[in-house]
């Protein structure tokens, strides 16, 4: 009998240690949320006021002679890629390198390529290097499952339709992809502009 009183005493102890335990860890990790919530927020309140100050720009700049508006990145910063001279940020370096990007298997670069990569990235973060070197023309594996690509519809019967492509400060060679996607993909009886 004095057996069983001492077991029972004994799990009431470690079942109080374990609940203990487990408020406290509770407790842990309660903090650790707040935390990376308060400084989440810091930094994206220090982010705001320095993007709002990045936004004064003259309308009628990068206008070339004939009055057509050149395409450009402007440096956003943040990632470590050291401060790019206008000439580097304006210049258009696509150069595709044939049968880079087909089939969409990656592209390789040198540890050198690398590192200009890198910087690079800050202007429209993704990497404009590999970009530049894929046509615009490439060809990609059709994604679609079996299902999807059964299914056929009859163009003569649908609407045409407009495609609008948004940009901003994009790059040269994603953005003609893009168009070029649009009109290789597309039905031309469908494209009506």
């Amino acid at each position: 009998m004095l057996r069983t009183e001492f077991g029972a005493l004994l799990c009431r102890g470690r079942k109080k240690r374990i609940v203990t335990l487990i408020l406290i860890l509770i407790f842990l990790i309660n903090a650790m949320f707040y935390v990376s919530f308060e400084l989440y927020n810091t930094v994206m309140r220090k982010n705001k006021k320095l993007w709002y100050n990045r936004l004064k720009y003259d309308k009628n700049s990068y206008v070339d002679e004939s009055g057509m508006r050149v395409i450009v990145g402007h440096y956003v910063g943040g990632m470590g890629g050291g401060n790019l001279s206008e000439e580097i940020m304006h210049t258009n370096n696509y150069s595709p390198v044939p049968g880079a990007g087909e089939g969409g298997r990656p592209v390789q670069l040198s540890p050198r390529e690398l590192i200009t990569a890198r910087e690079l990235y800050t202007l429209h973060s993704y990497n404009i290097l590999v970009s530049d070197r894929i046509a615009i023309n490439r060809s990609l594996p059709d994604m679609r499952s079996d299902s999807c690509r059964s299914v056929v519809y009859d163009t003569e019967e649908l609407p045409t339709a407009s495609v609008i492509i948004v940009f901003h400060n994009e790059a040269w060679s994603t953005l003609m992809r893009t168009i070029m996607s649009v009109l290789m993909r597309s039905p031309q009886l469908l494209l009506k502009q």
